[in-house]
Parts: structure tokens; sequence; C-alpha cells
């Protein structure tokens, strides 16, 4: 290893990065768990999929943040570890379905129930008033 990640492990902000690396991977990998273990639309799958939705992003920066220092410190079997981390967290990704989302069903119905909303308010205000 490099001297730089020796010195950079040690400090605050190396512990940091790590230690929240591993969080999201831990939340990310437990949560796919309970989604593989549910059924397609129950509630519990759709907190697990909004759940990894938010959770997959962070969860890819920190191990990319982490695969870069691993890169410059030519430190090879972190590298490929981190690579086949942010590799699966991408499947991951890829294998969530719409219907199985939250944030889909939740938009489509809201969008249905604005154009309702919209449709009453512009044929309330087409029609002449009936009194005078």
């Amino acid at each position: 290893m490099g001297a730089y990640w020796e010195h950079f492990s040690g400090t605050v902000p190396g512990l940091l990065l790590f230690g929240a690396a591993m969080a999201c991977t831990y939340l990310v990998t437990m949560v796919d768990l309970i989604m593989a273990l549910t059924v397609s639309g129950t509630r519990a799958r759709f907190a697990a999929v909004s759940i990894l939705k938010v959770l997959v992003l962070p969860a890819v920066v920190l191990l990319g943040t982490q695969l870069f220092i691993n890169l410059v410190t030519t430190d090879w079997f972190n590298v490929i570890v981190d690579t086949f981390l942010i590799s699966i967290f991408f499947m991951i990704r890829a294998r969530i379905k719409d219907e199985d989302s939250w944030w889909t069903g939740m938009g489509t119905r809201l969008k249905k129930r604005l154009q309702s909303l919209a449709s009453g308010l512009s044929s309330r205000a087409w029609t002449a008033p009936t009194g005078a």
C-alpha cells in the first residue's frame, strides 16, 4: 500500500469514509434481502424498493470515492472488491421493477388526481353563471 493511504486511513475523514461506505453497503444488502423475500405488491416490498432506490446512489458514490483512492495508491485487491460491489449495486438497481416502486405508483395516482382536479376547475371556469 502507498504511504498516502496508510496516512489517510488513520485519520478521521478516512475512517468516516470507510464507515459510511460499509454502512451503506450493509443497508443495501439487507434491504435487498428483504425485497427478495417479500411478495410483489405488498407494503413491505414497496418500502424495500423505495429505500433501495434512495440508498444505492450514495453507496455507489462512497464506494467510487474509495475506488479512486485505491487506484491512486495501487491497492489492487481493494480496487477489485470496490468494483465488484459497485457492479452488484448497479445490477440491484436494474433489477427493481417499476410496478413495485412506491414512487411510480404514487406518482401515477397523484397525476390522475391532479388531472381530475384540473379538469373540474377548468370546466367550472368556462361555464356561465346561471343567475343575474
